[in-house]
């Protein structure tokens, strides 16, 4: 058995402990969330370049979704 040094929990040895695990599931989703996102709003600015016309979402936008997200705090440092 090992101790977890965040959780101060015991868990088997090369595992997380079901504290870090559930941390690192949850990071999983919200990073999964917000590239999906993302990808929703790159996919936007193609098609207007494909239009000709100037992309409608900028870095400051992408910004908002990483925090909504909390993958990065209002000075856009990570959370994590």
């Amino acid at each position: 058995m090992e101790r977890c040094a965040k959780h101060k929990t015991f868990h088997q040895e090369e595992t997380h402990c079901p504290e870090c695990y559930e941390e690192i599931i949850s990071l999983n989703a919200r990073a999964m969330c917000a590239h999906s996102e993302c990808l929703g709003l790159n996919s936007t600015n193609f098609w207007c370049i494909v239009q000709d016309q100037a992309p409608v979402y900028d870095t400051h936008h992408f910004g908002e979704i990483l925090q909504k997200w909390e993958l990065v705090d209002e000075k856009g440092k990570p959370t994590f």
